[in-house]
């Protein structure tokens, strides 16, 4: 099916740029700190200069807010599976069944299980154990997970009917 098609090439590259350029989620990260004693009803960015210097000079994917969004990541990480798994049994058509596009759903698998244990780890309230094959395979592997995402997303977007692309 031609949705899955492109749902599989866009959540693939939408992945592997939040995997790479995307900071790793941390509990720290988001903490709020209130201790400050600000005034809410001004505009903190409009009155600090060096946030106004960031703001424009800010032009990597490095910079670009959405890709560190805690929720968008979880979203992602759950389509990444659902559609990987779904890419197995719907066929475009001409392919092979399952082997047809064994490349976008290995790193749709790996890239939604990069992202839904990074989810879950920074959520829980206590310090979560992962087994070391788990933590080893998704969280410290994340940046070649999100290349191979990209380079999935790319061949299977300009090779749409070539066998494992």
């Amino acid at each position: 099916m031609v949705q899955f098609y492109f749902l599989s090439i866009l959540i693939n590259i939408i992945a592997g740029l939040i995997l790479v350029y995307g900071d790793e989620l941390s509990k720290e990260s988001f903490s709020m700190d209130f201790s400050s004693d600000e005034d809410f009803g001004e505009n903190p960015i409009e009155n600090n200069e060096e946030s106004k210097e960031s703001i424009e000079k800010s032009s990597s994917l490095k910079d670009f807010n959405a890709l560190n969004n805690k929720t968008l990541r979880f979203v992602i990480g759950i389509c990444a599976v659902i559609v990987a798994i779904i890419k197995i049994f719907a066929v475009f058509k001409g392919d092979i069944p399952v082997v047809g596009d064994l490349l976008p759903v290995i790193a749709g698998l790996l890239a939604g299980g990069a992202l839904l244990i990074e989810y879950v780890t920074s959520s829980s309230l206590e310090t979560l154990e992962l087994p070391t094959f788990v933590e080893n395979l998704f969280v410290n592997s994340r940046k070649y997970i999100g290349v191979l995402c990209l380079i999935a997303g790319l061949l299977h977007f300009i090779f749409p009917q070539v066998v494992i692309f």
